[in-house]
């Protein structure tokens, strides 16, 4: 693991985390702020 079990993921681990930063970005793109709006 990059992090380990005894500390939480700090945004200085951000860097060496990228494709849980692709895996948020995924669900901002995906989540529809606004109901019944179009999904792109």
């Amino acid at each position: 693991t990059v992090i380990g079990r005894a500390r939480q993921p700090r945004l200085s681990d951000r860097p060496q985390l990228p494709l849980m930063e692709a895996f948020i970005l995924e669900i901002f793109r995906h989540t529809s702020f606004i109901p019944f709006t179009i999904p792109h």
